[in-house]
């Protein structure tokens, strides 16, 4: 992605805010072993980028000992190969909903709302420019 003729990299700037977690760091929020963690995120059910030295896990993903829910469902739209997209969907607040990122919403737990973002999720993944 460009921003100002750079190039912009959402887990980068997260990297930057402090809002991206090591490996170990997801493992101990979620109380599993950090084998678990990489096959969460083998399996779609954790969006990690490439860090400098190993994968980073932004902390948003995880809330109170949990994966947020419904995160695994959007997730699957954009597949492994396209965290930054899955990242930048995830945390771009949505007209469509009247203004919250997709994350947030999905943290309301609210299952209406929870539908509609994976809905969100597929149309965004399968369009052109986006991922």
């Amino acid at each position: 992605m460009q921003a100002g003729g750079q190039t912009f990299n959402p887990l980068a700037d997260l990297f930057t805010r402090g809002a991206v977690l090591a490996a170990d760091e997801v493992a101990a929020r979620l109380r599993i072993s950090r084998a678990a963690v990489e096959q969460r995120r083998r399996a779609g059910q954790l969006l990690a980028g490439p860090g400098e030295a190993s994968n980073g896990y932004p902390a948003c993903q995880v809330e109170g000992g949990a994966i947020v829910p419904g995160l695994a469902e959007v997730l699957a739209w954009f597949g492994l190969e396209r965290p930054w997209g899955a990242l930048a969907f995830l945390l771009t607040p949505a007209n469509r909903l009247g203004g919250p990122a997709p994350l947030d919403a999905l943290k309301r737990r609210e299952p209406t709302l929870t539908g509609m973002m994976i809905r969100l999720a597929r149309a965004d993944a399968t369009a052109d420019g986006f991922g």
